[in-house]
């Protein structure tokens, strides 16, 4: 059963412990690095584990005696006694921040341990809570698990590739169908996890997630710029376009899944050109009208080829559904448009 309820709720103004600011601030020192064997909460650290810009450990929960996946977030960072009595509206306001943080966190992991939809395809979020000044996430812990991109792709016949995209789509449409974007789809984020019956593929990594249509403000938005869809980057004001809607939905990940999608099964395991020359910066060149050079995926599907082509149009509306993603993998593989 999961025990993210159990968050930490946010001191109470004098009860916080001194800490640095938000990491856009240069004058206070980055905050120590957790030490093996050292607890945080119940939770107590084993082993070191990359994980990007995060801080990431396989730990034990001591209560249940369970290995737990543990994130630390950079940022934000709780405010201090000291901060409060240097400024106590800056104080008040990065508080007030942090509460909401915590809440919204809180929110995306209920909705995704309802346990009414889905078949499993979601690594969840199981406790989201602050910890004296920083923020941290507990995962379950899945031993035996593989990047999608980490793959032998070349080795694998079409009947496989179809396989892997369409568990992919099953995860994807796990999320969708619970109201929830994911916001930063990419290789590293599709993992294949080894289970008694054989691969399963699995997507992980929700901190960048939020409700359909209802997306944190542009500077707090997250994921990853080079897998950014054409409407993310007007939302963040990297472009003005009016022609694309001023909300954000699901639509948006799937513009980044087309980009995985073709970066894992082409055969130079690149992002697609566009124009033949450019394969990055996908959303700004879908936008100026570059013609994008979607290689052969070698799943022998040509309608679920093109269908995901089309998922790099610059407008969300003229993309495909997921459902249609779907039904195309059900299409016998060398059938043809």
């Amino acid at each position: 059963m999961s025990d993210f309820v159990e968050g930490q709720g946010i001191p109470a103004p004098g009860t916080t412990t001194p800490s640095t600011r938000d990491e856009t601030v240069k004058t206070k020192p980055e905050p120590p690095r957790e030490k093996k064997r050292s607890s945080i909460g119940n939770y107590k650290l084993e082993k070191r584990i990359e994980g990007g810009k995060a801080e990431c450990w396989m730990c034990r929960d001591e209560r249940s005696d369970e290995l737990r996946f543990l994130k630390k977030f950079p940022s934000p960072k709780m405010p201090g006694e000291d901060e409060r009595i240097v400024d106590h509206l800056r104080y008040e306001a990065e508080l007030k921040r942090c509460e909401e943080f915590l809440s919204h966190h809180l929110d995306i992991s209920r909705v995704l341990n309802e346990t009414t939809i889905g078949n499993g395809s979601l690594v969840k979020p199981l406790h989201s809570f602050w910890h004296e000044s920083s923020f941290y996430k507990i995962y379950p812990y899945i031993a035996e698990i593989k990047g999608l991109s980490s793959t032998n792709i070349r080795s694998l016949l079409p009947h496989q590739r179809v396989r892997l995209i369409k568990g992919t789509l099953l995860a994807l449409r796990e999320l969708h169908e619970r109201n929830v974007v994911h916001a930063d789809i990419k290789p590293e984020n599709i993992v294949l996890a080894e289970m008694p019956i054989g691969e399963v593929t699995r997507l992980i990594d929700f901190d960048d997630a939020y409700f359909d249509e209802e997306p944190p403000p542009p500077s707090v938005l997250g994921g990853t710029e080079d897998y950014y869809s054409p409407e993310v980057l007007a939302y963040k004001g990297f472009v003005k376009d009016t022609s694309l809607p001023l909300s954000l939905g699901k639509q948006s990940d799937l513009f980044s899944l087309a980009l995985t999608l073709h970066e894992v099964f082409s055969p130079l395991g690149k992002r697609p050109s566009w124009d033949g020359k450019d394969t990055s910066d996908a959303g700004f060149q879908a936008l100026n009208g570059k013609k994008v050079n979607f290689e052969d995926l070698g799943t022998q599907i040509p309608l679920l080829e093109y269908r995901l082509k089309l998922c790099l149009l610059p407008n969300p509306k003229d993309r495909p559904r997921l459902s249609e993603l779907l039904s195309s993998c059900r299409t016998n593989v060398g059938s043809s448009l």
